[in-house]
């Protein structure tokens, strides 16, 4: 019960580090995260257009 306590004071603590650590890099983080996300939907998109491809080329042998 004890070291439940500790556990919980310890993540609020660290949950606290963190949240503090993103809103001081926030413009930062968010210009960087706007280029990755970017990045992951361009992947996303070409893999599904790959993906849609082959399925069709699948239906129609």
């Amino acid at each position: 019960m004890f070291l439940l306590c500790l556990l919980h004071s310890v993540f609020d603590v660290v949950k606290s580090g963190i949240l503090l650590w993103i809103r001081r890099h926030l413009s930062f983080l968010h210009f960087e995260m706007m280029g990755e996300r970017m990045w992951f939907l361009q992947w996303v998109g070409f893999g599904s257009r790959i993906w849609h491809f082959s399925l069709w080329k699948l239906r129609f042998r």
